[in-house]
């Protein structure tokens, strides 16, 4: 998938934007991390990374298995902080057997396992009602035991939140102030 083809990726009301680089604390965090452990290779093996120098990452991670040479894709694990903010647990989920509002992120896994590198993203998400949310998520490819990319170590963090009703309001009134 050439990276044009990034803007096709996502849902409609629901932008999408590759970044050049991490900017939030969380994803340079994750990605510093990963380049430490990748050194001079091409990239780092599960194994390298321990839960324990992770502690402060670990309710924003999720990962994700590549099967069948990037045909399909499994949620290995959803971050606590994660189920928080979407409400559900993806954990064990197939991309393929995935709804239009969560089988978008296909083509994003897709696209860094035909890179072989990094991808770093921002995505806004909101339903009538909700405080729109937007967040800033890091993808990196990791090798398994036997040498194979079939991992990817990923986190999103939360870079915004507004609350549109309340955005309305304070342009209808025409007041600055906050609540």
């Amino acid at each position: 998938m050439p990276s044009e083809s990034f803007k096709s990726v996502g849902l409609s009301g629901k932008p999408l934007k590759e970044l050049e680089a991490p900017t939030a604390r969380l994803t340079n965090a994750l990605l510093q991390l990963w380049l430490d452990k990748k050194g001079d290779r091409d990239m780092p093996f599960r194994r390298d990374f321990s839960p324990v120098e992770m502690k402060e990452l670990l309710p924003h991670i999720y990962m994700i298995d590549v099967l069948g040479g990037g045909a399909d894709y499994r949620i290995r694990l959803w971050g606590t902080a994660l189920t928080d903010l979407i409400g559900t647990d993806y954990t064990g989920a197939l991309m393929s057997q995935a709804d239009d509002e969560v089988g978008w992120r296909k083509k994003i896994y897709q696209l860094t396992y035909w890179r072989g590198e990094p991808v770093f993203y921002q995505y806004s998400l909101g339903e009538m009602g909700r405080p729109l949310l937007t967040t800033e998520n890091v993808l990196l490819p990791v090798k398994d035991s036997e040498g194979n990319f079939s991992i990817l170590l990923c986190l999103s963090q939360i870079i915004e939140r507004r609350d549109p009703f309340l955005d309305q309001a304070r342009s209808v009134s025409g007041s600055n102030a906050k609540p």
